[in-house]
């Protein structure tokens, strides 16, 4: 999860004993210095990272979230590597998976963007990402007709718990945009399904998966062009007042790339 922009933790020297004897390297990056400094991870060959793990730890994943006490309400969370998981980098084309478990709605529209054509360039061809969060689709469909105290509980559950910083939900996501989204984006072979997260079947979810493309794929040049498309999308009109919000749009997007990083990770 997130505490705050950009919010820094320092990687754990010792990680847990349960990392050692798996793929992935002890330790598995190598942390930059001073604040908001990113960490480079070193991915083994077949390496899959599970970003924002909360209290879902995943055997076989690098899980990566903040620290037990500043991350999920319970405190429970047992990540590999704590940090905030957009100070992340890691080598292009080198990743099998990239999975997150309700972690992507605490995204704002532009950070989002940028991370999906981050994530993208991780993957190796035919490489995995996997997506959860609440369908905010499905939440809607009939709630107009429910009682106030369920409204409550969807409402809830598509705008985030909210009792700290990292615990609100920053943008809505359905199937119908996902499969958008990435296919804009260029990922390939998009399928999507739902989940619940609770008996009533009240609090739905869509679960999204997509591949980057097995050939040649989109430039970061051509994901920047479609991004910035997408976020033209959520203005209302051109007004001048709409692109100045637009720019602001823009620089949040530029600010959580760092492509850089990633390619010179040697």
């Amino acid at each position: 999860m997130l505490a705050g922009p950009l919010a820094f933790r320092a990687m754990r020297p010792a990680l847990r004993s349960r990392l050692l004897g798996r793929a992935w390297p002890s330790p598995p990056g190598t942390p930059g210095q001073g604040e908001n400094a990113i960490i480079r991870l070193r991915p083994p060959k077949h390496g899959r990272v599970h970003l924002g793990c909360g209290d879902v730890y995943r055997r076989g994943y690098l899980n990566v979230d903040l620290p037990p006490k500043e991350g999920v309400a319970g405190g429970t969370s047992r990540p590999d590597l704590e940090s905030d998981v957009t100070l992340v980098s890691c080598p292009p084309g080198t990743l099998a998976e990239v999975r997150l478990h309700h972690l992507f709605e605490h995204f704002e529209r532009a950070q989002a963007l940028a991370l999906l054509v981050r994530w993208y360039h991780w993957l190796r061809p035919s490489g995995q990402l996997r997506i959860e969060t609440p369908d905010f689709e499905a939440c809607i469909a009939d709630y107009r007709d429910r009682p106030v105290a369920d409204q409550g509980v969807i409402l809830r559950h598509i705008f985030g718990s909210q009792e700290a910083p990292w615990a609100q939900h920053r943008d809505g996501w359905s199937a119908n945009r996902f499969r958008y989204v990435l296919g804009e984006l260029g990922f390939t072979r998009i399928s999507t399904s739902r989940t619940y997260s609770d008996e009533r079947r009240l609090l739905a979810n869509v679960v999204v998966d997509a591949h980057r493309p097995d050939g040649t794929g989109p430039t970061r040049e051509a994901q920047v062009e479609s991004a910035l498309r997408i976020l033209r999308q959520s203005m209302n009109g051109e007004s001048p007042t709409e692109e100045v919000l637009f720019a602001r749009w823009r620089s949040q997007f530029e600010a959580m790339r760092v492509d850089h990083l990633d390619r010179d990770h040697d």
